[in-house]
């Protein structure tokens, strides 16, 4: 039997575990030779000695920050080098950035939720900034939870579209104009990024392709450090020092 990805060369960042890890499970065990990444050195070593286990394909691991763009042009060269090829390439580690809120521009909120904008600088102001899309979005989409939506080139454009795609969100979607949903500092950032994006990719930027509002409950937007042995605030840790407490 023909194995779909024999003597086929990938790289798979962030695949140390979960869906990276997966996915390069799934093109060892069809032939693939995987460069593997992961941030984490441990993890990214352990991930690829069980993947070689799992032949006949084999995997490599390149460890480091896959934001690094050093390490992202060490990765290619151990492909080509090691390999003499590169065929499938997949951009799997995630990236969080941490900024202070009002580092965007601001302008267009002078409230949320009825209340003062300096809200949004309390430690729970990106959930009151969350909570604010998310209300926008269902009034757009008329409620009962349907997605205001519009194709990719007409959002671009700022034109709502006359019709929709085919879209496997359910319980479905309506057409309506994002820019009602979004802040601009937003929507203007994702109108400029497609259309770079469609000039790299071709069949990217396409008015065939739908986007919808808004998907906000895939990570939590409160973040609290804390201390890997005494499992205590980093910012208690840091004022007890500063005091001279024990």
């Amino acid at each position: 039997m023909a194995l779909r990805f024999e003597n086929k060369v990938a790289i798979i960042t962030g695949a140390g575990r979960g869906i990276g890890y997966e996915i390069a499970y799934q093109l060892v065990s069809e032939g693939a030779s995987v460069i593997l990444n992961d941030i984490d050195d441990h993890v990214a070593s352990e991930a690829a000695l069980k993947l070689n286990t799992k032949g006949p394909g084999n995997c490599i691991a390149v460890p480091g920050d896959a934001g690094d763009l050093h390490l992202v042009n060490k990765i290619v060269l151990e492909a080509v080098s090691r390999f003499g090829r590169l065929d499938i390439a997949i951009a799997n580690a995630g990236c969080t950035l941490f900024n202070n809120f009002f580092d965007v521009e601001l302008k267009d909120f002078r409230k949320i939720n009825k209340e003062p904008v300096d809200i949004l600088n309390s430690p729970l102001g990106m959930m009151f900034f969350q909570q604010y899309v998310e209300r926008k979005a269902f009034t757009a989409g008329g409620g009962k939870f349907v997605a205001p939506a519009q194709r990719l080139i007409d959002f671009c454009e700022n034109r709502v579209s006359s019709s929709l795609p085919a879209c496997s969100y359910l319980p479905g979607v309506i057409s309506n104009s994002l820019i009602e949903v979004l802040p601009s500092f937003i929507y203007k950032r994702l109108q400029q990024a497609f259309k770079e994006f469609g000039k790299k990719m071709k069949g990217y930027f396409t008015n065939d392709a739908i986007i919808l509002a808004t998907e906000s409950r895939t990570s939590s937007p409160v973040r609290i450090p804390r201390d890997a042995e005494t499992l205590r605030p980093c910012h208690q840790q840091r004022e007890q020092k500063k005091h001279g407490e024990a």
